[in-house]
């Protein structure tokens, strides 16, 4: 397990609030009256994935983008399909992103946590598609009975 530094901890709560109250609060919303309901967290996941680029310019995002990209619209099913279930309170996506960053940084998930080896961090996403799947398929079993 990491140590955990005061400003990381900052950083990691900023998801908490700001991203997913944008994300989910604001933009899905948005989408959701503008497009299909498929579109939607593939379009909020490609935002929020370039909502980062400005790390990457400044050599502070150790993932490479075409990962953190995917890793971005996979997450933002999950958190898509968490706020549809819970009648658009965006409170469960947020604690989960919050959760989710948080274990990047305890469990040394980031590459330069193990020797520039992205294999934790694909196994993390790998892990977050078979959840997205789940709940898309819960759905439609929802939807079906």
């Amino acid at each position: 397990m990491s140590d955990l530094s005061f400003h990381s901890f900052i950083i990691i709560l900023w998801a908490l609030f700001a991203e997913e109250l944008g994300w989910r609060g604001y933009l899905q919303d948005y989408l959701l009256k503008k497009t299909t309901e498929q579109l939607v967290p593939l379009i909020t996941g490609t935002v929020w994935a370039l909502w980062h680029v400005n790390f990457y310019m400044l050599g502070t995002m150790e993932i490479p983008f075409l990962i953190f990209f995917i890793g971005c619209i996979v997450d933002s099913h999950i958190y898509f399909s968490l706020t549809k279930k819970s009648k658009g309170n965006v409170l469960p996506a947020s604690f989960l992103h919050f959760s989710y960053n948080l274990s990047i940084t305890l469990f040394l998930i980031n590459p330069s946590k193990n020797n520039g080896s992205l294999t934790p961090y694909i196994l993390t996403i790998m892990l977050f598609l078979f959840i997205a799947l789940f709940l898309k398929y819960s759905d439609k079993q929802t939807q079906t009975t």
